[in-house]
C-alpha cells in the first residue's frame, strides 16, 4: 500500500483521506452493480471482501481519475 501511496503523491496527488475497511457485500453490490449477473461477478465479491480494502480519496486535476488506474496495475 504504501509505495502505490507513494507513487500517487510523486505524481502530485493529494491524499484528502484514508480507511481501511472489512466491505460487505451489500457495499459491494452497489460499487460493481454493472457487473451482477455476470459470470465472474460472485468470485469478485468473495475476492474483495476477503480481507480489508484501502479507501483513498485522491485529489488533483481533472484526470485524477486516469492517473490512480494506471500506478494501481503492477508495473516494475
Amino acid at each position: 500500500m504504501g509505495e502505490i501511496l507513494a507513487r500517487f503523491e510523486r505524481k502530485g496527488l493529494t491524499l484528502a483521506a484514508l480507511e481501511l475497511r472489512q466491505l460487505d457485500a451489500a457495499t459491494l453490490g452497489q460499487h460493481y452493480a454493472e457487473h451482477v449477473g455476470k459470470p465472474f461477478y460472485d468470485s469478485l465479491v468473495a475476492f474483495m471482501s476477503r480481507s480489508p480494502a484501502l479507501l483513498a480519496v485522491v485529489e488533483g486535476p481533472d484526470d485524477t481519475y486516469a492517473m490512480v488506474r494506471t500506478p494501481v496495475s503492477y508495473t516494475h
